[in-house]
């Protein structure tokens, strides 16, 4: 699999988990990379405490089961700069993905779930043209780098 959709943005302040949810996968969505239905269900399983993943105080990573739809494999990142609230967490690095198939699902999380323990203690790393060329470095080993590496 070597195509898949990356975005990157950056807001100064989001009300709620669930706006920088949609916030952050907003260009996906727009792009019909995967379906409203798939934010559901996402929203659905952090309500039901299943399938979100917060890596430490400040990081995030929102998915949902593989699913018919997701159309292509996303990475959708957003540094929300003075942070969103999260239950008892303020996050400032919010990461949404998706994929359509569980081998495909499993190589993202493991993926970014290396890349933020690895990475996310560097601050710099979160300016886009850092997040940008770390995370292009990071999948290059299982995605042969990032198509579309245009920031939103």
């Amino acid at each position: 699999m070597r195509d898949y959709y990356f975005s990157y943005q950056t807001k100064r302040s989001i009300d709620t988990w669930e706006t920088a949810l949609y916030e952050a996968a907003s260009d996906a969505l727009h792009r019909k990379v995967m379906s409203a239905i798939y934010l559901k269900d996402i929203v659905d399983a952090v309500l039901e405490s299943k399938t979100v993943f917060v890596m430490n105080d400040h990081v995030v990573l929102f998915h949902a089961r593989p699913s018919e739809h997701v159309r292509k494999e996303f990475i959708a990142y957003m540094h929300v700069k003075n942070g969103v609230g999260y239950f008892d967490k303020t996050l400032h690095h919010v990461f949404v993905f998706g994929a359509r198939d569980e081998a495909l699902h499993i190589v993202l999380l493991k993926t970014l779930t290396r890349f933020v323990m690895e990475a996310s203690t560097d601050d710099k790393l979160y300016r886009q043209d850092r997040m940008r060329s770390a995370l292009k470095q990071s999948l290059k080993s299982h995605f042969g780098g990032m198509p579309n590496d245009e920031p939103t």
